[in-house]
């Protein structure tokens, strides 16, 4: 092997004592530009991979922080770093939304808790970046001019309810949970995204395969985004496990069914994210339910597969009691937070007209 070394070394320099000076500098140059690539590269894939907090030089010493003997909603909920289990504060939260290009928070869609806290890290983002977009899952792309009508006056709220969710109960899950969201946004001029794909496409999906949604005219087209593969990985590993879970007994052709659906919305949100990225702003704050976030599958997974070095940061809301990282929520998030431990005034509200068809309260 030395010798094998030697031999490409000796070649190598009678080729540079060959070669004129002007050219032995080119390639040096070349040889520079290539490694300062690669370095780059690598920063950029390790950051990708573990996330902001794993790479933060406290990542693996124990936090000086200390769970609030009380949790409160919004900014003193327990949460915890979902690599490491280090206790995070607000602070610790914000950090990781300054770094980020897209802000994700993966929610139980009748969580109130949540909400509480989703509409907080809002607000703070509008007031700190203005020129934050804030995306939902629960608005469809068809949705876009009622939304924009109601952000510009045009149409009032009762209106505008009305045309979001049909029954009465929808109507009032989205006023009491994503309306003041919304308000938030509207109050400072900020774009609102309805980032999904309409159910109508997501049932053709379903039953009929992509091979429908291709032949398509442009128009429709418009509405919705094509994954280009199906996983065949851990996403898929949990729906299956979801579907036995709820007693179940899933065959292949059911599980691909599903996951057409599910990725289909995955990947519609994903190039709605990328989109308003694409047309100036600095910050996007999507709000989704958490299956299509944890663990970095689903859309995560989308927007990664188009932009790898995109800063995404993960925030997963569980409606748990704990006072530390659950051994089941390890790596499920960049941050975790745990609503379970406050209680809220509202009234539950059963998640039904606003959720996507076929959907859990975290999908």
């Amino acid at each position: 092997m030395r010798l094998q070394v030697a031999h490409v070394c000796l070649k190598t320099a009678q080729r540079l004592t060959r070669t004129p000076p002007s050219r032995i500098v080119a390639i040096v140059d070349t040889m520079k530009l290539v490694r300062t690539t690669l370095i780059c590269a690598s920063a950029l894939t390790l950051l990708s991979c573990n996330g902001y907090y794993g790479t933060r030089p406290q990542a693996n010493q124990p936090s000086d922080a200390i769970l609030p003997a009380h949790p409160w909603a919004p900014r003193g909920l327990p949460m915890f770093e979902g690599k490491t289990g280090r206790i995070a504060t607000w602070s610790d939260l914000m950090e990781g939304v300054a770094w980020a290009d897209v802000v994700i928070l993966g929610e139980e869609h009748d969580d109130a808790v949540a909400h509480t806290f989703q509409l907080a890290v809002v607000e703070e983002m509008l007031a700190t970046w203005p020129r934050t977009a804030v995306a939902l899952e629960m608005v469809e792309r068809d949705e876009q001019a009622m939304l924009d009508a109601f952000l510009l006056d045009q149409e009032g709220e009762q209106a505008f309810l009305a045309e979001i969710a049909s029954s009465e109960e929808g109507q009032r899950m989205f006023a009491a949970f994503y309306l003041p969201i919304i308000n938030a946004a509207k109050s400072q001029g900020a774009t609102v995204v309805g980032a999904n794909a309409p159910r109508r496409y997501v049932r053709m999906a379903r039953l009929e395969g992509y091979e429908q949604l291709e032949i398509l005219d442009p128009t429709q087209r418009r509405l919705f985004d094509i994954p280009p593969a199906l996983d065949q990985g851990t996403y898929r590993a949990r729906i299956e496990s979801l579907m036995r879970e709820n007693g179940l007994s899933p065959t292949d052709d059911y599980v691909d069914a599903v996951l057409r659906a599910q990725q289909l919305w995955d990947r519609t949100m994903a190039k709605s994210v990328l989109r308003a990225l694409d047309s100036g702003m600095t910050k996007v704050v999507l709000l989704v339910g958490r299956f299509h976030g944890d663990f970095d599958d689903g859309t995560i997974a989308q927007l990664h597969n188009d932009r790898p070095f995109l800063r995404v940061l993960y925030v997963s809301a569980i409606s748990e009691d704990a006072d530390e990282l659950l051994g089941d929520d390890i790596d499920r998030a960049d941050l975790v937070v745990y609503t379970g431990g406050v209680s809220t005034a509202e009234e539950p509200i059963n998640p039904v007209d606003v959720m996507p068809e076929n959907s859990t309260s975290e999908n």
